[in-house]
């Protein structure tokens, strides 16, 4: 389980996975690899339930939360850039 520091980063990675996930198939099979198997990808984020955060809730993601237009990951802005303009 990560540090309170490291809560953030741990969801935005699994965040990231979760999109790898879901839609890296189509780009796998283009390049000529085999798709990683649903069974695999389930394992993988049950696996996930069992992250924590200090006080040992479960740290959990909103797949379309990270994700923009186009199925485009949509990074978080670094907090030395300020708020974003409209």
């Amino acid at each position: 389980d990560p540090p309170a520091e490291k809560v953030a980063a741990s969801r935005n990675t699994m965040r990231f996975f979760d999109w790898a996930m879901r839609t890296g198939g189509d780009a796998a099979r283009r390049l000529e690899y085999i798709p990683m198997p649903e069974a695999v990808q389930a394992q993988i984020r049950a696996s996930w339930a069992a992250v924590r955060d200090p006080a040992g809730a479960p740290i959990t993601i909103s797949p379309s939360s990270s994700i923009g237009r186009g199925g485009r990951l949509t990074p978080p802005r670094p907090p030395h850039l300020g708020p974003a303009r409209s």
